[in-house]
């Protein structure tokens, strides 16, 4: 079961990271698809989030290894859940406001 809940809360963490990240640093000034796609500031960040997002739970894992693995993936999907509906109320409240002040 986790094996297939935890990489949904991940797509969603990820999905709702670029949507902030890309609100908070745009890059409107590009030539090309390719500029904003691969060559701006967001995509830096949230690349860098979502890489320590992901090293820091194998680390754990690897510090308390002597715990049942289901208990510390159980307790990463809670608070991976908790931070998804943290940035889901930030996108509902401010969001609009970030877009529009483009």
């Amino acid at each position: 079961m986790l094996l297939l809940v935890i990489p949904m809360i991940y797509a969603c963490y990820s999905a709702m990271l670029g949507v902030i990240v890309n609100l908070k640093f745009p890059k409107l000034d590009w030539t090309s698809e390719v500029t904003v796609i691969k060559q701006c500031a967001s995509v830096y960040v949230s690349m860098l989030l979502n890489f320590v997002s992901i090293v820091i739970p194998i680390a754990v894992l690897l510090l308390l290894s002597h715990v049942n693995v289901n208990l510390i993936l159980s307790g990463i999907g809670v608070m991976m859940l908790v931070v998804c509906g943290m940035m889901y109320k930030y996108i509902a409240t401010k969001g609009e406001r970030l877009f529009q002040a483009l």
